[in-house]
């Protein structure tokens, strides 16, 4: 994986690589490891990261636990710290299944399924979308054939420093709703944050257009039509490019006085509130 960090806002979306044949490890050795932030008072039942829908995957879990899935099996590892960094690592050598949390053995058991994934591997959620993880996830990296974490060890404190900024954010936002036709009175527009972004710029194409988004809000109402909308990405360079617009389709209903909010949450969220004709 690049070297950056993915954030999840309540501090990037859901990142879902596509599922060639190098996520099919069988029952060869392996590892996994990244670093991993949760927030205080952090939201349960939420994928870190899933490949092919828990053949491998960390979950949020209550009472500062993490409940990890592994070739079919799941396990619970507990004491799991909040509001700082940790270091997890996850191997099998053979038929002995080590976790680590911070170079500490936490976990040892024996393991002999398949990871042999049909699905994504989703970084953030779980390989559908859903249940999108609340937190910070940094260096995360997979071993194949290679079960490099078969002894206790000692990480570095924390993960490395995010590199400086010096441009403006070189990818769009993906757009995750509305789109098509809006029938609910309360209209969520949603998109995934981007690497060293932190803000946007929010269009009704050819209508408005809200500029340094998550720090203005944004009162207008909408007749009945079609209409498109996209976003971009910035930071204190400028703007990056575009996402691909959308449609969202105002039949019975318009946007009357609504009230734009940032969630501080991953994906990025505003909020509008309409009302009925």
């Amino acid at each position: 994986m690049s070297r950056a960090s993915l954030t999840r806002r309540a501090n990037t979306t859901a990142r879902n690589t596509p599922q060639p044949s190098d996520w099919q490890i069988g029952t060869s050795d392996c590892a996994l490891d990244c670093w991993i932030r949760l927030p205080a008072n952090y939201t349960t039942g939420r994928y870190i990261f899933d490949l092919g829908g828990q053949r491998l995957s960390a979950y949020t879990y209550s009472s500062n636990q993490l409940r990890l899935y592994f070739a079919g099996s799941y396990y619970y590892i507990a004491d799991i710290p909040a509001e700082q960094w940790f270091h997890l690592a996850i191997c099998r050598v053979g038929r002995c299944l080590f976790v680590y949390i911070d170079g500490q053995l936490a976990l040892t058991t024996t393991n002999t399924g398949s990871i042999s994934p049909t699905y994504d591997f989703s970084i953030g959620s779980y390989y559908s979308g859903s249940s999108q993880f609340i937190g910070q996830l940094d260096e995360l990296r997979l071993f194949k054939s290679d079960g490099v974490f078969d002894h206790e060890f000692t990480p570095p404190t924390s993960p490395q420093a995010d590199p400086p900024i010096v441009a403006p954010p070189t990818n769009p936002p993906r757009l995750i709703g509305p789109s098509g036709e809006a029938f609910a009175n309360n209209q969520t527009f949603s998109w995934t944050a981007v690497f060293q972004a932190d803000r946007f710029e929010f269009e009704l194409i050819g209508v408005e257009t809200l500029s340094d988004y998550p720090n203005r809000t944004l009162n207008k109402t909408l007749a009945l039509g079609s209409y498109q909308w996209r976003v971009r990405a910035g930071n204190s360079y400028d703007y990056g490019p575009w996402s691909d617009a959308v449609p969202l389709i105002i039949n019975e209903l318009i946007l009357s006085n609504p009230l734009c909010g940032y969630t501080h949450d991953w994906p990025e969220y505003l909020y509008v509130r309409d009302g009925l004709m």
